[in-house]
């Protein structure tokens, strides 16, 4: 899943459940009972969208994260299976 963020969740309330979590965002995804899902990674963005993100931010971020973001955007995103996800807890609520 696609990131782009500066703050993000480090801790959880004890009534959510991590569901999972990298190196960078240890709670990249978590649930809340049955009806709330919560990602920090943005399944909306495609790589076109975050590359011009990315460029828009170059001066702020600085080079070394720019040229790293660049990089990554050449990682598989496997966005179809987020979407199912998604569906499938919508649908179990």
């Amino acid at each position: 899943m696609l990131v782009s963020h500066q703050d993000q969740v480090v801790e959880l309330p004890p009534v959510a459940r991590r569901i999972a979590g990298s190196d960078f965002c240890s709670c990249a995804a978590f649930q809340v009972g049955e009806y709330a899902l919560g990602f920090q990674g943005h399944p909306e963005f495609d790589r076109n969208f975050s590359r011009v993100l990315l460029e828009l931010r170059r001066a702020t971020i600085g080079e070394r994260l720019y040229c790293e973001g660049l990089a990554s955007l050449a990682n598989d995103v496997d966005s179809s299976t987020v979407a199912r996800w998604i569906l499938t807890f919508m649908r179990g609520r």
